[in-house]
């Protein structure tokens, strides 16, 4: 396969990496607004321009525990696990500086994080993958949205 295709491959898995997992964030925002504040979700606003999203997160959990609203606890924390794994995974391609090494056939892919970031995601500084791990990544993210959604409709939120 010539380096174009690969380059186009890996540019589509990192677009899908950012177009899911802002969706995510998004529809979660839209959740807390809509619990929080039915009659104004305006007022939510301030507040959650200023929360990351392992606070959007956790401000959901919190949410849905106290309005009652999940119905399957241990399918929402599966979610919920997927979620976070989407947030570190999004901030390791984000974060982080990746090159295309052509030669390398197997795993062509080399990600690294600036010496001085603080977190290691997945654990490591550098890390290589085959472009087929970077398109599995960008579809465990969009699956983490997808199940979100089907959540959101479950729940009424």
């Amino acid at each position: 396969m010539p380096t174009s295709d690969y380059e186009a491959r890996i540019n589509a898995a990192l677009g899908t990496v950012l177009r899911y997992f802002n969706f995510l964030e998004l529809n979660l925002g839209l959740c807390i607004r809509f619990l929080e504040n039915p009659a104004d979700p305006e007022k939510s606003h301030a507040k959650l321009g200023k929360t990351s999203i392992q606070e959007k997160l956790d401000r959901l959990t919190n949410l849905l525990v106290k309005k009652k609203l999940i119905t399957d606890r241990e399918e929402f924390d599966v979610w919920y696990q997927e979620a976070k794994e989407a947030r570190c995974v999004r901030n390791y391609y984000v974060h982080g500086t990746w090159e295309y090494l052509p030669l390398k056939t197997e795993k062509p892919l080399s990600f690294r994080l600036p010496p001085w970031r603080s977190e290691n995601l997945r654990g490591e500084e550098k890390l290589t993958m085959s472009i087929t791990e970077l398109e599995q990544d960008a579809q465990d993210i969009r699956e983490a949205f997808e199940k979100f959604m089907s959540l959101r409709q479950k729940y009424n939120v």
